[in-house]
């Protein structure tokens, strides 16, 4: 019995020899371990293990943007923390390990701007507090992009998590906040198994599989918004508390109150129409997008100089309007407001809805009334049809050329301050968008070659 214990011994003995210390000045390989805060100038590949182990509590890891990455191989950890405080990891892809970035029994830890990809798991979070995970964008991997368990008192926020199996999976988690966290194309989005007291709002969940957020039997203290919002959801019209709440999938009690929505508005810049005055109408151009069906249109004012008017209240405005040909037909429109369209500087965007559908390339007049503009000052149409003979062609391509690094307001179509390739991007889908066409045009030769 005592030789074999001799030989266990040995053995481990050897395993350990192959770690070697490293951070500082001294260049770090797979399977070291970090003692010292870095910032690394290298990349680690070709991982057959583990990739960085930390070593000792305030130690900083900041990849500068380089990568660690591994071969798959069983249980492998790319960044591994456990029982150090104080830590952070920072500017750092990593790829290629059965968990990205893993840390646990840890305080006051900080993981930030970093890219976890093409993992069996990307963040792995376990008895973790009073720590901060945001900025971090995690895709891609096979099971968890997120995975928080047995942890108390952490802030989740501004992540990015898409195209994994699980988006976040929450288990046994206290009083910790998520918000302003993109899940979005994942099959399934948020999941909580356990916990108490968390609270998410700001958070924007779509487009995932199964879905978007699911309680399990006992999570009954879970806030899905705070005193002024709640979350965006891409399935908000088809839940069962919609228009006042949306109700969170399985037998938790979860709701959220005060769910972001607005109307699905398609393209708004684009759709973006100014009017110049009571008389004259401002014009739009397709603005329900090439064969498709909306019910939707954005209105916006703005004066000469391209300053937002503000002051001016929706329900002031009598909107009429009028279509050329017979793709939209006689439409009717009311008014609502688009709060998120509604700029902090003040400029006042508003949604139209129709009572049918729009669907084709029809040619919209908006004329507004019940309002004296003037108190506002002048203000103008935007139009992709330029010289507004009823086409969107090269005569048009010519005039926005001769915009084109200028501050002209007519063709600064996402109304930054500046004619630039943005904008280019944006004519371009208009090209050749004429009443009664059907597709878009073929595009000048190269046109699109600076995207």
């Amino acid at each position: 019995m005592k030789k074999v214990l001799l030989i266990l011994v040995l053995l481990g003995l050897v395993n350990m020899a192959y770690a070697a210390d490293c951070g500082g000045a001294i260049q770090c390989n797979c399977g070291d371990n970090l003692v010292e805060s870095q910032v690394m100038w290298y990349d680690i590949t070709g991982c057959d293990g583990p990739g960085l182990w930390i070593g000792d509590d305030s130690i900083t890891l900041d990849c500068g943007d380089h990568t660690i990455e591994g071969n798959y191989s069983n249980n492998a950890k790319g960044i591994f923390n456990i029982n150090n405080d104080n830590i952070t990891i920072k500017n750092c892809e990593v790829k290629g390990f059965d968990y990205g970035i893993y840390t646990g029994s840890s305080l006051n830890s900080n993981v930030h701007n970093n890219i976890a990809r093409n993992n069996e798991n990307g963040i792995w979070l376990q008895y973790l507090e009073d720590s901060f995970i945001h900025n971090n964008l995690v895709d891609s991997n096979d099971i968890y992009g997120m995975f928080i368990s047995q942890s108390n008192d952490n802030d989740v926020y501004m992540n990015q998590i898409s195209s994994n199996a699980y988006g976040i999976r929450v288990y046994q988690v206290n009083t910790s906040h998520f918000f302003d966290n993109d899940v979005i194309e994942n099959i399934r989005g948020i999941q909580i198994d356990q916990g108490d007291y968390n609270l998410f709002y700001e958070n924007t969940l779509a487009d995932n599989v199964i879905f978007n957020a699911l309680e399990l039997e006992g999570v009954n203290t879970t806030s899905w918004n705070n005193s002024l919002t709640g979350n965006s959801w891409d399935d908000f019209e088809s839940n069962e508390g919609y228009p006042n709440n949306y109700v969170i999938g399985g037998p938790g009690n979860g709701v959220d109150y005060l769910p972001i929505w607005t109307f699905p508005i398609p393209d708004p810049i684009l759709s973006y129409v100014i009017t110049t005055n009571e008389s004259a109408p401002g014009m739009v151009t397709c603005p329900a997008g090439d064969g498709e069906e909306f019910q939707y249109l954005v209105v916006g004012v703005r004066d000469l100089n391209n300053d937002p008017i503000s002051g001016i209240d929706g329900s002031e405005f009598e909107f009429v309007v009028n279509s050329s040909g017979s793709s939209y037909g006689d439409v009717t429109f009311t008014f609502n407001a688009v709060e998120s369209e509604t700029d902090v500087n003040g400029e006042i965007k508003f949604g139209l809805v129709g009572d049918t559908s729009l669907q084709g390339l029809g040619l919209v007049y908006v004329t507004v009334s019940g309002v004296f503009l003037d108190d506002y000052g002048v203000v103008h149409s935007k139009t992709y049809d330029l010289n507004v003979d009823g086409s969107v062609n090269i005569a048009d391509l010519g005039m926005f050329a001769t915009d084109y690094q200028t501050t002209n307001w007519r063709s600064d179509y996402n109304w930054d301050g500046f004619v630039n390739i943005a904008d280019l991007g944006m004519f371009a889908a208009h090209y050749q968008h004429s009443v009664g066409k059907a597709i878009t045009g073929k595009l000048p030769g190269k046109l699109l070659s600076k995207f």
